[in-house]
Order: C-alpha cells, then sequence, then structure tokens
C-alpha cells in the first residue's frame, strides 16, 4: 500500500521488536544482514522479516537502512511496471468471468488475482464514498456497456482521474459483499483525455 518497504516495531523492556515487508525487487532479508550489527535478532526472506534490536538503536537502524537503500529502494520501485494479464471490453466481466476466477482462488503473493485492462473508457460519473470518505466509485463505458468500478483510498491519489474524460485502468475483479455482481478495483490508470 506505501509501495515501499516497511518495519513495524513495539517497544517491550527496552528492545524494540517487529516486522518487515517488502516490495518486489528489494531483498529486505539482505538489508537486516547488513545492518546485523544493530540487532539482536533478525531472519527472514527477501519480501518478508522478523526483528529484535535494542530500543535505543532504532533511529541508528532508520537512518542506516536510508542511507544505504533509498537508491535500491526506488530502482526497485522504478523496474516493477504493470503487467496485465488480459486485455477485455466491459461486457466480459460478468458473472461467468467471476466463476472461472474463482477457480484459481485463493489469491495470495504466491497467486496474484489476474490483472485486467480496459482501454478508451469513458468516465460517466463519479462519488466519494466509505465511512471516512475515503474511496473513489466511479461509473465507466466502454461502447454500449458501463461498469461500476472503485479505487479504494483513492480520493486523493486518484483526483486527476476524476477530471479526466477517456482512460485506460488496470482492474482486479472480485465479487461483491452481496454475492451478485463483479467488483471491479482499480489499481492502476492512464489517462488519454
Amino acid at each position: 500500500q506505501l509501495d515501499r518497504p516497511v518495519i513495524a516495531l513495539t517497544e517491550i523492556d527496552g528492545v524494540a521488536m517487529g516486522s518487515g515487508r517488502s516490495i518486489a525487487g528489494f531483498n529486505l532479508s539482505r538489508a537486516l544482514e547488513c545492518s546485523s550489527s544493530l540487532l539482536i535478532r533478525y531472519g527472514g526472506h527477501e519480501m518478508a522479516a522478523g526483528l529484535r534490536l535494542p530500543a535505543d538503536r532504532v533511529g541508528e537502524l532508520r537512518g542506516f537502512l536510508n542511507d544505504n537503500f533509498a537508491e535500491e529502494v526506488e530502482k526497485a520501485r522504478s523496474r516493477r511496471g504493470l503487467v496485465v494479464d488480459a486485455l477485455v471490453g466491459l461486457r466480459e466481466v460478468n458473472e461467468e468471468t467471476l466463476f472461472w476466477l474463482e477457480k484459481l482462488e485463493p489469491f495470495g503473493e504466491k497467486n496474484p488475482p489476474p490483472l485486467f485492462a480496459v482501454l478508451d473508457a469513458s468516465l460517466i460519473r463519479s462519488w466519494i464514498w466509505g465511512r471516512n470518505d475515503q474511496h473513489l466509485r466511479l461509473l465507466v463505458k466502454q461502447g454500449r456497456e458501463s461498469q461500476e468500478m472503485v479505487v479504494i483510498n483513492g480520493k486523493k491519489k486518484a483526483a486527476n482521474l476524476v477530471n479526466s474524460s477517456l482512460v485506460d485502468l488496470a482492474f482486479e475483479v472480485y465479487r461483491d459483499n452481496a454475492g451478485n455482481y463483479p467488483y471491479l478495483k482499480i489499481q492502476d490508470w492512464r489517462i488519454k483525455k
């Protein structure tokens, strides 16, 4: 969600302990290995790790990781392109699509949900929703077909999307909470007009 490696720690009796999650292309375990002189204990793999260190060395660890790995993190972020599994028309996202997608579950890090893209879609309407008005819902049209799509936590990050008229959209498809319809969750977009 933050598009960068993150380590979360809590302190108990002078010892900071917690875990970290990485992004594709950045080896978190190797970064901790390089900073092992600051740590009491650590372990994990490229994408996740656990660690313990003296609480008074947390700032030192933060500085070391930022100073030594910021450039590598940025390279990993820029290398990751968007890989779309299939270009589809809105009319193709239906109950049958849900049926076949559910055969691929469960989704997770080793089995990510397929990413679809629709090209040259028109934005008809948008509105904010959610308990804290943080999500964005869009009515999107392509040809004669229209679908609602959502950008989770997208009120701010998708502000430029609301003011556009023609877009390409990359999205994942899920079943809505009522279990009846496709739920299209926008992951990225390209504004064309």
